[in-house]
Parts: C-alpha cells; sequence; structure tokens
C-alpha cells in the first residue's frame, strides 16, 4: 500500500517485512523533492515482469507525478508530467487510465496512451478542400491564374486570381476586358477540368481545417505513415490551412520528454566536491536522434551515442536527457567522470 504523508510532500509505503516479522513504511520520495498538494491519487497495477506499475499523484497546481515502481526490485522512478492545461484528477480502470484536464475552452476526458507521440492525440482524414469554385472563364499568365465566375462576362466585370503561393482565390486584379480572353491554364497547386465548353471547375490541392477547437491559438503537429509532417499554428476560431491534404493523418500537441539525473555522486560526496562528466556512452534502441545536456547527434548505424566535455567542474554536477516528437529509448548509461578539478 502507497500513501501521502500528512505533510503532503513525502510518499509512503506500507509493506509486510517478513525478516521483521512486522509492517513498516519506507519513504519512497527520499531522493526526490516533487510532491507538493496532492488532490488525487490512483495506481495501474501491472503484471508483466519487464514493467513496472505506475502510481499517479495529480498535484493542486495541474501537474501529476508518475511513480514508476517495483518494491520487489527496489525500483522507484519519479516522473513530472505537464501538459498545455490542468491536470483535475486520475482513474485508473482494469486495462486503461484516463485524467480529466482543463484545456482552457473545455474539460476533457483523455486516455494515456503510452504509443502516442503528441499529446491531445487524434485521428483525422484531411482533404482537399474543392467546395465548388467554378469559374465559366479562366486564363493563365505567367504563374497566376485568373477566372471570372459569370457566364456571360462584360466590359467591366470583376474578375479574380490566385497568383503564385500567397494570394488567396478571392482577390480583386482587374476587370475584366474582351481583350483580356487570350490565355488558359493551371496553377501548380491547382488543377482544372474543363466540364464544357465555357465551365472550367477549380480543383485545389490545398486543405482548410476547421473545427479545431482544443487547438485554438496552440502550435500542432500533424503527420501520417506515409512521411508527411508539419507544424500549424490553429487560429483562435479553430482553423487551419495547408498547402498539401495527406489524407488519414493524426493530430496533437506537441511535447517534449526529460530525463533529469540527481546530483552525481562521487565517493559517497554529492555537492562537496567539484566534478564534471568528460563522456558519456548511452545504449538506445530505436532511436533516431537523441539530445544530451543540449547536444543533439542524429543515429548514425550504431545504437550507441557518445558526447564528450558534457560539463564543466562544477559542485551540482547532473545531466539530463531531452527528445521531443519521437520517441526515445535509452537502455543503459556509462558516465566517465573527471573529479578534484577546479572552476
Amino acid at each position: 500500500m502507497c500513501f501521502i504523508e500528512k505533510n503532503g510532500k513525502s510518499l509512503l509505503s506500507y509493506v509486510y517485512d517478513y525478516d521483521q516479522a512486522a509492517y513498516r513504511a519506507d519513504n519512497l520520495s527520499l531522493l526526490s523533492n516533487l510532491i507538493s498538494q496532492p488532490v488525487d491519487m490512483d495506481i495501474e497495477c501491472n503484471s508483466s515482469r519487464d514493467k513496472g506499475d505506475y502510481l499517479y499523484i495529480v498535484l493542486a497546481d495541474g501537474r501529476m507525478i508518475v511513480n514508476t515502481t517495483s518494491l520487489p526490485e527496489n525500483v522507484n522512478a519519479p516522473s513530472v508530467f505537464e501538459t498545455d492545461g490542468k491536470i483535475l484528477g486520475v482513474c485508473c480502470l482494469t486495462n486503461d487510465t484516463y485524467i480529466l484536464v482543463n484545456r482552457g475552452l473545455r474539460v476533457v476526458l483523455e486516455k494515456i496512451d503510452l504509443d502516442a507521440w503528441v499529446d491531445c492525440q487524434q485521428d483525422i482524414n484531411i482533404i482537399p478542400d474543392n467546395n465548388g469554385i467554378e469559374a465559366y472563364y479562366a486564363w493563365q499568365q505567367g504563374d497566376d491564374l485568373y477566372y471570372t465566375t459569370s457566364e456571360t462576362p462584360e466590359a467591366g466585370q470583376t474578375i479574380y486570381t490566385i497568383a503564385g503561393d500567397e494570394a488567396t482565390p478571392y482577390d480583386v486584379v482587374q476587370t475584366f476586358t474582351p481583350s483580356s480572353q487570350t490565355i488558359i491554364g493551371q496553377n501548380h497547386a491547382l488543377t482544372l477540368t474543363k466540364a464544357n465548353d465555357q465551365n472550367v471547375e477549380l480543383k485545389t490541392t490545398r486543405a482548410v481545417l476547421n473545427g479545431l477547437y482544443q487547438y485554438a491559438g496552440k502550435e500542432v503537429v500533424i503527420w501520417n505513415d506515409n512521411g508527411f509532417q508539419t507544424h500549424q499554428l490553429i487560429s483562435d476560431i479553430g482553423e487551419a490551412v495547408l498547402e498539401e491534404a495527406p489524407g488519414n493523418s493524426k493530430i496533437g500537441l506537441p511535447f517534449a520528454a526529460s530525463l533529469k539525473s540527481n546530483y552525481i555522486e562521487v565517493g559517497g560526496k554529492t555537492t562537496s566536491i567539484k566534478k564534471r562528466i568528460a563522456r558519456a556512452t548511452l545504449e538506445t534502441e530505436n532511436t533516431d536522434a537523441l539530445t544530451f545536456n543540449g547536444v543533439t547527434k542524429k543515429k548514425l548505424g550504431s545504437n550507441t551515442y557518445s558526447f564528450y566535455a558534457c560539463t564543466g567542474y562544477q559542485r551540482n554536477c547532473q545531466f539530463e536527457i531531452t527528445s521531443s516528437f519521437q520517441p526515445i529509448y535509452v537502455k543503459g548509461i556509462t558516465l566517465f567522470i573527471n573529479f578534484g578539478g577546479y572552476e
């Protein structure tokens, strides 16, 4: 059994010790100082031998502490979950864990998915926006496409253009005159299908996304298994425009994962002796890129990453591994420490 001590800052376990023939309470948060004002707690028990139990502790400031625990192996690894919003509560069912999150515009119930690459992830089918732009006459001049929506254009009739990559289909550029009926063709982002002798339908590869209120005002990442990936800023009304419609994709809020060590100990001393990380070697699996203390390296065939001169001489010496979007899997870390030096 695990519980929070009455001071609200310590996590204790209550287990039976057969050697002592008595119950004992151990402080599981002795090496970390993360818990403060807990408001909710639940545990996800896993029967797999290679997966520990997850103890979720929701804090009053909207963060959530996740303790990976395995009491028989004396494993207790705390981490902090922060999201774009405020976590209000957590509930662990038989096979799934849900959190209640205040996203600003609304409160949503979200499922924790350890295979997700982004936060607040959902599936989305993005198709071209071909909502009935029809032109009875269309001309191309250079890279610019002109068209008129009038079946019988006359002198002084307004015509429109899609110019290059930036203009919208509704920019007024000039007035129609009989002498301007000289050119017809296509823009690189458009295809023209001639329906009859006069009617020309404009089809675009662009896509207009709307109804994305949960991402309003936020940057999202959109990607699929075919190699499409882009970052987009969703407007305050939940809309965005893509130059390409990738079809079945996923969308969500990008996040970064960080693994920060405790202060490194040498000879039983931590902050009383100066030290530096001269070299760090990390063994990984299925990891295309890795950032160690702010230095990023990409995979060059081997699953081993080596970093040199990682820190200067300091008393509070530690390291941090970070990643964004694509997950990383670190199997082992070897540190080469120099100590006794001066700043």
